[in-house]
């Protein structure tokens, strides 16, 4: 693009001896060796952060008995009646959405997999490579089955979010999980839905 600075011909290892040049607290008292062999390091924290909390202690406070119930507790998924955990898991290869346009990187992940446990496929009659269809009370989604010993049992994984126009049926797996929000926090419920699988018909 023409940008003349000698900031664009530095190369990522310029810039990160740059970045660990520039003075910060936040390093001193650090392992040096390790931290430039790539290892990980303990940080310093500052002075008093065990103070920093807006609680009524100024600590962490796992019980508190201004809400109800005053100590975190269990939900059911929910809907649960369905058999499988559904874990929407990160794709290696894509960030949500992002990047599905690139043919090299679908080509790496080959195919948008539904991740079962070999026990389980094995009980339903299931063929790794075979097209399935996952399911529950918000929609249907075609996957290709990947059997797996990785998985636990009674868990399937979809990894990452596909394009439209590159799934294997005419749905990915957002029309599996719910918009509903946590109890606590407002936040999002995408690792709380169950599904059970069919073989597709």
């Amino acid at each position: 693009m023409g940008f003349q600075e000698p900031f664009f011909r530095q190369s990522a290892e310029d810039l990160i001896r740059h970045v660990i040049s520039i003075p910060s607290p936040m390093r001193e008292g650090i392992d040096e060796a390790a931290f430039n062999s790539g290892k990980a390091v303990e940080l310093p924290l500052p002075e008093g952060y065990k103070t920093h909390f807006k609680t009524p202690s100024g600590k962490i406070e796992i019980s508190n008995p201004n809400v109800t119930p005053p100590l975190p507790c269990y939900f059911f998924p929910h809907g649960g009646e369905e058999p499988f955990r559904l874990m929407t898991a990160p794709s290696l290869y894509a960030l949500n959405s992002s990047f599905r346009e690139r043919e090299d990187l679908r080509q790496y992940e080959k195919a948008m997999f539904l991740r079962m446990n070999s026990e389980d496929a094995q009980s339903r009659g299931f063929k790794h490579g075979e097209r399935v269809v996952a399911f529950n009370q918000l929609g249907e989604v075609t996957f290709v089955l990947h059997v797996t010993p990785k998985v636990p049992p009674g868990v399937v994984v979809a990894e990452g979010v596909w394009w439209l126009e590159h799934c294997p049926g005419r749905r990915a797996v957002n029309a599996l999980t719910s918009q509903r929000l946590t109890d606590m926090g407002r936040g999002s419920t995408f690792y709380d839905n169950t599904v059970d699988v069919r073989r597709e018909s």
